[in-house]
């Protein structure tokens, strides 16, 4: 894993750096791959913080962007936003069922067997109110 700070407007900060590092090593164990996190911290002229996140592995990039008074709220709603985007996407791989698996035998068979039961219940019913 690789992290790099950046401070614009700032004073460079190690309580920061360490704050980077044990969010960044959350993230690489949840994840399990190798990440390399840049974090730059920025001053703006209003007095507020900005933080700007990026995590890269080698398919995905995930970015994160916020404004706060306090820069540590910054940075921790930064990483949030990023974990975030990590939670949905496993899942939307997770959950993806390609089309062509639906031509598969064993999956047209398991709804074939859904389909069945359906219509056994149908039928219960049918006969419960005939006999009714």
């Amino acid at each position: 894993m690789r992290v790099k700070t950046c401070y614009k407007n700032l004073k460079t900060s190690k309580f920061l750096d360490g704050r980077v590092k044990e969010e960044a090593e959350k993230i690489s164990q949840i994840y399990g791959q190798k990440l390399n996190v840049n974090v730059i911290f920025k001053k703006k002229s209003s007095g507020k913080y900005e933080t700007f996140l990026s995590l890269k592995d080698k398919k995905n990039q995930y970015h994160a962007t916020n404004i706060h008074e306090n820069l540590l709220i910054a940075l921790n709603e930064s990483f949030g936003k990023v974990k975030n985007q990590i939670t949905k996407k496993r899942a939307k791989f997770k959950n993806k069922i390609n089309k062509r698996n639906l031509n598969n035998a064993k999956h047209t068979g398991i709804f074939r067997l859904i389909k069945n039961e359906e219509q056994a219940q149908d039928s219960f019913y049918q006969e419960l109110d005939l006999a009714s």
